[in-house]
């Protein structure tokens, strides 16, 4: 009996696999009609900053095509959106066996996805270019009974959203866009390298499209690298919501850039090297808000924790420079492009009990206390222009310290008395100051102290932090011989990893380089210690070698103790050597007497 039931195990197995036809076999194709896709396309396009239509269409793996590759169970899909610009899938319930991978591919870009990233119950894929694309599931083995796959939906990307001023005078060049749009890779240096690190393309789902919008990983006062992002808050709603629940899931796209002289026309998220899936609302105050992240930013975002700066600004006058003679820039990802990049020198003006129009953002009532920062656009600005996707996006000054967050353009660069935005012949771009929601409305869900100041310390300007720690320094220090007597010299070699200077202490002193070798002089009778420490951007290393002298051998008895070393010859020694030899010389010429010879 049990002989039988391994058989039939065993047949109920091949037989799975005999079904499993050797790849590659036809594709199964899942074309949503063009009616379909380009009314829910026209409908996101009249919608401010989204990205993407959102087309329920379930799917299974009934529809699709299995087959078997190297002893792995494949499944493909061929997905196509007739009109989108990108094509990306979400799966509502999603339940695959370790080692499983799944990869969406198409306009020659793949993304592919494994271990942790499947255990979620869910997957939102990022998107490729173009209106097809080919899904694939590959399981570790060639069974396919634990394997479960429910497609809810797929995001149609609309064209690029671009709108606002236009100007060609201040286009750096090579940057690839006549409209004004600087492609931040043009103008990467090091005064603003830090913020852009920082800056992140965000894409929130809701029930029937995408939104996109622009936000900024920031530190906290505890500088303890918790993934916090601070964006718009009327991208999380939306116009047309009013409320935070309509957004379902949220992504975040990290170092989503192209050459300098690529096209800005196409999606931030196909570009990116890392992503960030899933964030918690922590805190919402006018046109601010800010999420934590579920998961630690990761290592391939090469991502930096942007300063803070919430302090009040200097200038209390409407409408008057608060900052002259800085430098201010922004770092965005305006249309759901790849980074791009506005800056204004001299012409930023700040803006106290600020109203913005219908939305009011930035208190309800009578918006006392609102500051925001304004800084000029085209034709004023020195260059660059912000648009739909750009908002939530940082303000930034000399230091790369976030000053405000992106509410909106469109409107004149000056205040008048009441504190409203006066409209004018100059566009401009006006940012909610930090200094606005740091304090909020006094609880946790309405002001940013309480997650970026968490142990109340007061704080309103906060150092930047990179996003992953430094290695931490090492160092090795060895004195050879350990032992030496008095008027010999040793040798002191030391190494060090990860470390900017090192320092000696001790018996020895001064700047060291941070490798090398060294002889400790002639020295006396005594213990000596030799200590070096090296420090790094990740904090310090110390060691520590010790070196005895003994004292030198009386003269004319250097060899005694052991006789090594070569030392002077022992005469007593010679001497019963010399009295052996004569005790026996003796003895034989006495037995050649006593021989008797008869």
């Amino acid at each position: 009996m049990k002989c039988t039931d391994t058989a039939g195990t065993f047949l109920k197995a091949a037989l799975v696999a005999a079904l499993l036809p050797i790849y590659p076999p036809a594709f199964a194709s899942k074309s949503l009609p063009l009616g379909t896709v380009q009314t829910a396309l026209k409908r996101a396009n009249g919608t401010a900053d989204a990205v993407a239509a959102v087309i329920v269409s379930p799917t299974t793996f009934a529809d699709g095509e299995w087959g078997v590759i190297n002893g792995q169970a494949v499944w493909r899909l061929s997905i196509s959106l007739p009109g989108a610009t990108y094509v990306a899938v979400h799966a509502s319930s999603l339940s695959l066996p370790p080692g499983s991978e799944v990869t969406l591919s198409g306009g020659g870009r793949q993304h592919s996805y494994s271990g942790a990233k499947l255990q979620r119950g869910r997957l939102w894929t990022s998107p490729v270019p173009g209106d097809t694309a080919i899904l694939t599931v590959t399981l570790p083995s060639t069974s396919t009974s634990s394997a479960k796959l429910e497609i809810d939906s797929f995001d149609a990307g609309i064209t690029r959203q671009g709108s606002g001023p236009t100007s060609k005078s201040f286009v750096v060049p090579n940057s690839a866009d006549s409209d004004g749009d600087v492609n931040y890779e043009c103008v990467r240096a090091e005064g603003n390298e830090k913020a852009g690190r920082a800056t992140v393309n965000v894409n929130l789902r809701k029930p029937d499209l995408v939104t996109v919008s622009s936000g900024t990983l920031i530190n906290n006062a505890a500088g303890d690298r918790k993934p916090f992002v601070i964006g718009a808050r009327h991208a999380e709603e939306g116009p047309s919501y009013g409320t935070v629940d309509t957004t379902t899931e949220r992504k975040f796209h990290w170092n989503a850039t192209v050459p300098c002289g690529d096209s800005l026309d196409i999606a931030a998220a196909v570009h990116q090297t890392a992503e960030s899936d899933g964030a918690t609302v922590r805190a919402m105050f006018g046109d601010s808000i800010l999420w934590e992240l579920d998961d630690p930013v990761p290592a391939a975002a090469e991502a930096y924790f942007a300063g803070v700066d919430a302090s009040l600004p200097t200038s209390s006058v409407q409408g008057r420079p608060a900052r002259s003679g800085d430098i201010f820039f922004g770092v965005h990802h305006g249309g759901n492009g790849p980074k791009q990049y506005v800056e204004d020198q001299d012409s930023l003006i700040c803006g106290r009990d600020i109203r913005f129009g219908e939305g009011n953002y930035c208190r309800d009532g009578d918006n006392a206390g609102c500051v925001a920062w304004i800084i000029s656009m085209p034709p004023s600005s020195d260059y660059g222009r912000t648009v739909p996707g750009s908002s939530g996006s940082g303000l930034f000054d000399a230091n790369n310290n976030i000053l405000g967050t992106l509410v909106g353009g469109g409107a004149g660069g000056d205040c008048n008395s009441a504190g409203d935005i006066l409209e004018g012949p100059d566009e401009a771009s006006t940012y909610q100051a930090l200094y606005t929601a740091w304090d909020g409305g006094g609880t946790p869900a309405t002001a940013l102290r309480f997650w970026l100041d968490a142990a109340n310390t007061g704080n309103r300007v906060i150092g930047g932090l990179a996003a992953v720690p430094p290695p931490a320094p090492s160092a090795t220090l060895t004195v050879a011989p350990a032992t030496i007597v008095a008027g010999s010299t040793a040798l002191i070699t030391w190494n060090s990893t990860d470390a900017t200077a090192c320092t000696a202490s001790g018996s020895w002193s001064g700047s060291k380089a941070l490798t090398g070798s060294e002889s400790t002089g002639t020295l006396s009778e005594g213990t000596y210690t030799y200590s070096l420490s090296c420090n790094g951007a990740g904090g310090s290393a110390s060691k520590s070698a010790t070196l005895r002298v003994t004292a030198a051998p009386p003269p004319g008895n250097e060899g005694s103790g052991g006789g090594g070393g070569g030392g002077a010859f022992d005469v007593r020694l010679l001497f019963a050597f010399i009295a052996i030899y004569l005790l026996r010389q003796r003895s034989t010429r006495s037995g050649f007497m006593n021989v008797d010879v008869k």
